[in-house]
């Protein structure tokens, strides 16, 4: 995030984040309130973000999607100081996708963070948690919550 911000302030409007999700969340974070457009190569593990926005994992379909492809806007939250571009969670996901062992990772693949969330499941994984939107409430015990954003999906002629 530190790079897209001095990419910003030298002025420029197009920032590509080549990685997974963590690098494409912390480019996209330094993007939040500014009109600067963000275009991703997926090269991550999961690539959950470029899935959700339909983005293709080859590199020159990618590139495409870049320079021909429809634009997203997303809703943006704040959770705990970081910019949540589409999903934040707690528990035993959370633990599974910044805990998975890296050479299980490149071996397996997606299947490191499964491998990863079974054996945070078999441990006693509950917490009491508290969940207020809307101005309801609801307090529960529970091994994982997720809040996701909204994605729209948008021609860039409908932006203008």
């Amino acid at each position: 995030s530190e790079l897209a911000r001095e990419a910003l302030q030298a002025g420029s409007t197009l920032l590509i984040a080549c990685g997974g999700d963590g690098t494409v969340s912390a480019v996209a974070s330094a993007l939040v309130g500014t009109p600067a457009r963000l275009g991703i190569l997926p090269r991550g593990t999961a690539n959950s973000i470029a899935g959700h926005f339909g983005i293709p994992s080859s590199l020159e379909e990618a590139c495409n999607v870049i320079t021909q492809g429809r634009e997203h806007v997303v809703d943006t939250a704040v959770v705990n100081g970081r910019s949540m571009l589409l999903m934040a969670t707690v528990g035993v996901h959370a633990e599974a996708i910044t805990g998975a062992d890296q050479a299980l990772k490149r071996k397996y693949g997606v299947l490191a963070y499964v491998f990863k969330e079974i054996s945070e499941m078999t441990s006693d994984s509950l917490f009491a948690a508290e969940v207020q939107t809307d101005g309801q409430s609801l307090a529960c015990e529970a091994s994982a919550i997720t809040a996701s954003a909204k994605l729209y999906r948008l021609d860039a002629s409908e932006l203008q």
